[in-house]
């Protein structure tokens, strides 16, 4: 999988940045969440549980997808920011929550 990073802006006010990638992946299946953020936080030089992966948009018929993701400064600020599904899907938080 190749990872292009299209977009970098920083959010000074939420203490994130916000990304937007584009994948490829030719002769191969859409790439796992989990393979994704691994990808993205070691290519943004950043910790995975700072790291939340909102959304993978593949694109028909192709072997690409839009990765819209966001990188906080802390684990918590990220808990408090993001949805709970989000952070459930992106294994920060269990099944029960603890908020």
């Amino acid at each position: 999988m190749e990872v292009k990073i299209l977009e970098q802006k920083d959010n000074p006010l939420l203490d994130r940045v916000e990304v937007v990638a584009e994948l490829s992946y030719p002769n191969e299946a859409t790439p796992s969440r989990e393979a994704v953020i691994a990808r993205m936080s070691a290519l943004l030089n950043t910790d995975k549980e700072k790291f939340v992966l909102r959304e993978i948009k593949t694109r028909y018929g192709e072997n690409k997808a839009l990765a819209y993701a966001r990188v906080y400064e802390t684990p918590e600020i990220a808990k408090k920011l993001e949805h709970e599904h989000i952070l459930k899907r992106n294994k920060l938080i269990g099944d029960e929550a603890d908020e």
